[in-house]
């Protein structure tokens, strides 16, 4: 499934570009990665196809990326940081290793290309668990705090504002913990209402 949908993006990339803004090399370039994406596709190794795929996708965004400057590529980009996120997390669960930079790397090269865009609360919120899992909380706590500023109506400000309670309430600070545990009774959403409203009490 993974791969159908990388498929997709390089195909989307391809068509929302004209043929003035993209060089013949180029458009070969889209053709001969889609055409041995679904030629890995067919192969009853599902798990090399997918690894194959990745890296023909990899390459394909770290060649591109910033060349095609578009919704498209912008999409492609974090595409591939959330795959890079996906290993981190299962390389942390099975064999206790945290280290997000890779996708971190990403995340961030999107953000800085992009900085106006519409999902880059998403991004934000990936990068900012990266570093909680690796036990940075200095850097995770930033990052929570920037989106709660920049996107105030993301769909995580509640379970942002939860997180920062949760971490001053450990550490001690009881007035920064309040703030926060209220900020979630204001959101209307009740997934961390109850546990908010307990330590209130």
């Amino acid at each position: 499934m993974r791969g159908i949908y990388l498929l997709l993006v390089i195909i989307f990339i391809t068509t929302s570009c004209t043929k003035k803004t993209i060089e013949p090399s180029l458009k070969k370039e889209i053709e001969d990665t889609t055409r041995t994406i679904l030629e890995f596709q067919i192969k009853e190794d599902l798990s090399t196809y997918r690894w194959k795929a990745l890296k023909e996708y990899e390459n394909f965004v770290h060649k591109y990326g910033s060349s095609i400057k578009n919704e498209k590529m912008a999409q492609a980009m974090k595409t591939l940081g959330d795959i890079y996120m996906e290993i981190e997390t299962n390389t942390y669960d099975l064999y206790g290793i945290a280290d997000f930079s890779r996708s971190r790397e990403i995340y961030k090269k999107v953000l800085n290309m992009y900085p106006h865009r519409k999902g880059n609360g998403k991004i934000l919120y990936q990068i900012a668990h990266g570093f909680a899992e690796e036990g940075k909380w200095p850097e995770a706590i930033s990052v929570m705090k920037d989106i709660i500023t920049r996107y105030p109506h993301n769909k995580y400000i509640q379970e942002l504002n939860f997180r920062l309670g949760e971490y001053y309430f450990a550490a001690g600070d009881l007035d920064k913990a309040i703030h926060y545990y209220r900020e979630v009774l204001k959101s209307g959403n009740y997934q961390f209402y109850d546990q908010s409203l307990y330590k209130l009490g």
